[in-house]
């Protein structure tokens, strides 16, 4: 998902490969852990496009892709708390945790966020 940071109005920009929720069913057709023999290159999507300064990429598995995109097509999304304070260990799991008791299946879950800066930022210690 793409999502920018104009102002005080977050917005998806994109989500890709699928962009409703209900597009994920049980067996969605992207790249999956238990591929075996199955060809991944069919399941290959690329996009393209362009940055601006403050935009954020979310890589997702596919429950926790499919229950942001509901929250975000039912007005309900958590773009500003994934951006403002997703960053920790314990901030995913409190995420995690509150998604089970709002409609997140039980499922494997990794969410990378990438938050794009024109300039260069310097990186934080743990």
């Amino acid at each position: 998902m793409h999502v920018d940071d104009v102002g005080k109005g977050m917005r998806a920009i994109e989500t890709f490969p699928l962009q409703r929720a209900s597009q994920f069913t049980m067996s969605p057709y992207l790249i999956g852990s238990r591929s075996d023999d199955e060809s991944l290159q069919d399941r290959i999507h690329v996009s393209k496009g362009s940055l601006r300064d403050g935009d954020m990429l979310l890589l997702a598995t596919d429950a926790m892709a499919a229950w942001l995109l509901k929250r975000h097509e039912e007005g309900r999304p958590l773009w500003k708390w994934l951006y403002r304070k997703l960053g920790t260990p314990e901030s995913f799991a409190a995420l995690v945790a509150y998604g089970r008791k709002n409609g997140l299946r039980n499922d494997d879950f990794t969410l990378v966020r990438v938050i794009h800066h024109d300039a260069r930022v310097a990186a934080k210690e743990s």
